[in-house]
C-alpha cells in the first residue's frame, strides 16, 4: 500500500485543517481524488525526511518527495491527470495560480504563522502543544529564527508588516477574482491548480489566528465557499 509522510491537521472554529503543512494537505488530496488507497504516518522531525520537508510518498519502496513530484508520479504511474480537461491556455493560467499560491501567498502565511507575534500561540498550541513548555519555547525560536532568515532571502521579509499584508491581499484578491462565482478556478471540475489554491487559501482561512491578511480573506463570500465546497468534494 502506498504510504504518506505527512503532518496532522486540527479542527477549528472556522473549518478543519486537514494538516498543518498545507502540502501534505495537497498530497493528500491528491490521492484520495485518485482513488489510491494509503495510509498517513505522521511526521514531527521533517529534518529526517529526504530534502528535509514534507510530504513524501512511498510506493513499495520507490521514494517521491514533493507535492508536485508526487502528482506527477501519479501522472506518470498510474495515468491519474486532474488537467485532462483542461486547454494549454488553462494549463499555463493554472501554473501560475500554483505559482502565485505555493511561491508567494504561503510565505505570506509562513510570515503570520511564524513571525508576526499574532501567529505565536497558533503555533503553540496547534504545531507545539505535545511538548514540554521548555522544549516547545526553544522549538518556537527555532522556528522564528530559522524563518526570520528564508524569508529575508525570499526577499518579502524585507518589508514591514504592513506591506506583506498587502502584497498577500493582491494575491487573494487576484483568486477571488478569477474564480468569480465559478464552483473551481476553471469551472465545475477540480484541476491541479485548485489543489495548489484552495489548501493555501483554506490554512488562511481556517487556521485560529487573526491578522488583517486573514480577517480580509474570510470577508470574501466566494473564496469562503470556495474552500469549504473543495473540502467537500475531495474530503467527503
Amino acid at each position: 500500500m502506498l504510504k504518506l509522510y505527512t503532518a496532522s491537521g486540527y479542527p477549528t472554529a472556522h473549518g478543519n485543517v486537514r494538516s498543518t503543512s498545507a502540502f501534505s494537505w495537497k498530497a493528500e488530496a491528491l490521492l484520495i481524488l485518485a482513488g489510491l488507497p494509503f495510509e498517513r504516518e505522521y511526521v514531527t522531525n521533517i529534518a529526517n525526511m529526504p530534502k528535509g520537508k514534507i510530504p513524501v510518498l512511498d510506493d513499495n519502496g520507490v521514494i517521491i518527495p514533493d507535492s508536485s513530484h508526487i502528482q506527477r508520479y501519479l501522472t506518470e504511474k498510474y495515468g491519474f491527470d486532474l488537467d485532462a480537461h483542461l486547454s494549454r491556455e488553462q494549463k499555463a493560467v493554472g501554473e501560475a495560480f500554483r505559482r502565485l499560491a505555493e511561491e508567494h501567498l504561503h510565505w505570506v502565511n509562513n510570515y503570520a504563522f511564524f513571525i508576526d507575534p499574532a501567529g505565536k500561540d497558533w503555533v503553540m498550541k496547534s504545531m507545539l502543544g505535545g511538548l514540554p513548555q521548555e522544549e516547545a519555547d526553544g522549538f518556537y525560536q527555532f522556528l522564528f529564527d530559522k524563518l526570520t532568515g528564508q524569508l529575508h532571502a525570499q526577499g518579502l521579509g524585507r518589508h514591514s508588516r504592513e506591506e506583506i499584508y498587502d502584497f498577500g491581499r493582491a494575491d487573494v484578491d487576484a483568486v477571488k477574482d478569477y474564480l468569480g462565482d465559478k464552483d473551481f478556478l476553471f469551472g465545475s471540475e477540480i484541476s491541479s491548480a485548485d489543489l495548489s489554491v484552495a489548501t493555501i487559501i483554506s490554512v488562511l482561512l481556517w487556521s485560529d489566528i487573526d491578522t488583517p491578511l486573514s480577517q480580509y480573506a474570510r470577508s470574501q463570500a466566494n473564496l469562503t465557499a470556495y474552500a469549504k465546497r473543495f473540502d467537500e468534494k475531495v474530503f467527503r
